[in-house]
């Protein structure tokens, strides 16, 4: 398995280690999350927001933050 070095700020390295936090559990557990939101959020297309109203996982988005959304997936495409 590679080995990735994280750096933290002083004052949450200190924390952490007082807390005695299994730190590689926790920021595996963490990155893998977020390698999945942001996988999601880059399938994502503006035709799934459209269809967000017929039952998809986005159905119980506001219309206001299918709106961003549509916003953010042109601007990350260049529209």
């Amino acid at each position: 398995m590679p080995k990735i070095n994280v750096y933290l700020p002083d004052e949450l390295a200190d924390a952490v280690r007082r807390s005695g936090v299994p730190v590689s559990a926790i920021c595996q557990r963490a990155l893998e999350q977020s390698v999945r939101r942001v996988n999601a959020i880059r399938a994502t297309t503006v035709s799934d927001l459209d269809s967000a109203t017929s039952g998809d996982r986005l159905a119980r988005f506001t219309d206001r933050a299918r709106a961003a959304l549509r916003r953010g997936i042109g601007r990350a495409a260049g529209r």
